[in-house]
């Protein structure tokens, strides 16, 4: 492993494992903040013609895409501008995230199969990229600016 890569791995995972209570508490708030803003769009497709049926799926990955994408900027960009490993920080960042949502929710007595239907839902995975996203812009961020200001 090289230099300075296991204390990266400790602070990504730290913050992975902090990162569980933000993600559940933003959750509800974010997707019913979401839902309704889309209100008059939704309100316009029903007026159009559409049925709840079709609105449904556009809407739930709508919603899933706009949260991922906070939570990615949320995660990621601390993650790249404090580290220097990206993608070892991102993999020990989702690592502690899923191994302490898990156990949050098994300590909360939910069966293992709720657990994983969790796991499997779309957000999870979605946060997972936008938050690499975002740490590989935030790394780009650092390093333009430690290049700017080397003399």
């Amino acid at each position: 492993m090289r230099s300075g890569a296991a204390p990266t791995l400790v602070v990504a995972a730290a913050w992975g494992t902090c990162a569980t209570w933000i993600f559940w508490w933003l959750f509800d708030r974010m997707a019913g903040t979401l839902i309704m803003a889309s209100a008059p769009v939704v309100s316009r497709a029903v007026l159009s013609g559409w049925t709840v049926d079709q609105i449904n799926p556009y809407l739930a990955g709508l919603v899933n895409v706009f949260s991922a994408l906070l939570y990615g900027l949320l995660f990621g960009l601390p993650i790249g501008l404090l580290t220097r490993f990206v993608l070892l920080s991102w993999l020990g960042f989702v690592a502690a995230f899923l191994v302490t949502i898990v156990a949050r929710m098994l300590f909360s007595q939910a069966d293992v199969g709720r657990v994983v239907g969790s796991l499997t839902h779309p957000v999870y995975w979605l946060t997972a990229l936008a938050t690499l996203l975002f740490a590989i812009l935030g790394n780009r961020l650092r390093s333009t600016y430690e290049r700017h200001r080397a003399p």
